[in-house]
């Protein structure tokens, strides 16, 4: 559903989104599922991105990626998220 809508709606960035700041709603959202398989879960580190894109679009993607991480790890595991600056060569 939500990839439907999605699809359907194009949303214009009117501002930079803080990754930091999505990852923090999405484990907000999903501490209960962590806790009941005791998985240690959180946001490692101080860095940011801004980056410019649709924000509903980036929360999707993470919330997806987060439940997969905390659904698949072993029970008392530890699910970590992070940003990294660029690398630059």
């Amino acid at each position: 559903m939500t990839l439907a809508r999605t699809q359907s709606f194009i949303e214009t960035p009117k501002s930079p989104i803080s990754v930091q700041a999505v990852y923090r709603r999405v484990l907000e959202d999903l501490m209960p599922l962590a806790a009941a398989k005791r998985i240690d879960i959180g946001v490692e580190g101080q860095h940011d991105a801004s980056v410019w894109g649709s924000e509903m679009d980036l929360t999707t993607v993470i919330r997806n990626l987060v439940d997969n991480a905390i659904r698949y790890a072993p029970d008392g595991g530890r699910v970590d998220l992070s940003v990294s600056p660029p690398v630059t060569r």
